[in-house]
C-alpha cells in the first residue's frame, strides 16, 4: 500500500480539462476543478455497487491471466501503482455492471462533489461534464476511495 493510500484521504481535487460553467451569484463562472469528498454511509448503496463491479473486473482479469507470468501487483496512484485511467479501464472489463457503476457514480457525485470546492454538484452540472472529464473524475475516485478501501480491508484480513 502506498503512503498516499495509508493516509486515507478525506478529499481530493480533480482538475477539469474542458469548460464547465456555473452560476455564482448571478455571474457565470468557469469551474476549474471538482472536489471529491470521501463517501459516507449515506451512499453505501452506491459505493457497494461500484466496489462489487470493480471486484468482478479484477476477478475477470485474474481468470484471463491464469497461466501467464505474474506481474508486479498494482495498488494505487504513483510508481508501479494503479492510475485512475487504469482503474477505469479495469472496470470496463467487468462482465457486467459498468453502466450501472457509471450511473451510480453520477448519482454519488451529488453527494461527494463540489465544483471549485464551493458549488454543490447538481444534476445539470454533472450532465454538462465532458465524457473525458467524467471518466478522469471517476478514475480518480476509484483509486483514492474505492480501491483504497478494498486494499485496506485486504491488508487487515
Amino acid at each position: 500500500m502506498t503512503n498516499e493510500m495509508k493516509e486515507r484521504k478525506k478529499e481530493i481535487n480533480v482538475k477539469l480539462q474542458d469548460e464547465l460553467f456555473y452560476d455564482a451569484g448571478g455571474d457565470k463562472k468557469q469551474a476549474q476543478f471538482i472536489c471529491l469528498k470521501k463517501p459516507t454511509a449515506k451512499s453505501i448503496h452506491l459505493t457497494s455497487l461500484i466496489k462489487n463491479t470493480f471486484q468482478s473486473a479484477a476477478i475477470e482479469i485474474t481468470k484471463q491471466n491464469e497461466g501467464n507470468q505474474p506481474s508486479e501487483p498494482k495498488t494505487g496512484d504513483g510508481g508501479n501503482d494503479l492510475t485512475g485511467e487504469e482503474a477505469l479501464q479495469l472496470l470496463y472489463l467487468a462482465p457486467d455492471g459498468v453502466d450501472k457503476s457509471m450511473l451510480a457514480f453520477k448519482e454519488l457525485l451529488r453527494e461527494v462533489g463540489t465544483f471549485d470546492g464551493e458549488v454543490k454538484a447538481t444534476v445539470p452540472l454533472i450532465d454538462n461534464l465532458s465524457v473525458e472529464d467524467f471518466e478522469v473524475i471517476f478514475g480518480k475516485f476509484l483509486v483514492n476511495f474505492i480501491l483504497a478501501s478494498l486494499l485496506e480491508k485486504t491488508k487487515t484480513n
